[in-house]
């Protein structure tokens, strides 16, 4: 995830500059991060939620575009102490 996140602090990425199949592939790249370390932030998330007293059922990164937290799963627990 680091080299992604320095891949993409490249100055065409950071500004746009860059031509469309470049931009294609930095966010490429950024998904295919997100979807490899999604398992390892879940677990650490779900032992902090669990600490703080919310009942867990293995939360996950949620991919959605132009929504709120409410599109996703997590809405549900929103009612759970002081989420």
């Amino acid at each position: 995830m680091m080299d992604v996140v320095g891949v993409n602090q490249h100055h065409d990425a950071a500004t746009g500059t860059g031509k469309q199949h470049v931009a294609n592939d930095y966010a490429r790249q950024i998904y295919e991060q997100i979807e490899t370390t999604n398992p390892v932030y879940a677990q650490a998330f779900n032992y902090w939620a669990e600490q703080s007293g919310f009942e867990v059922n293995d939360w996950q990164w949620c991919v959605r575009y132009n929504s709120t937290y409410e599109d996703c799963p997590i809405a549900n627990y929103a009612d759970q102490k002081e989420f």
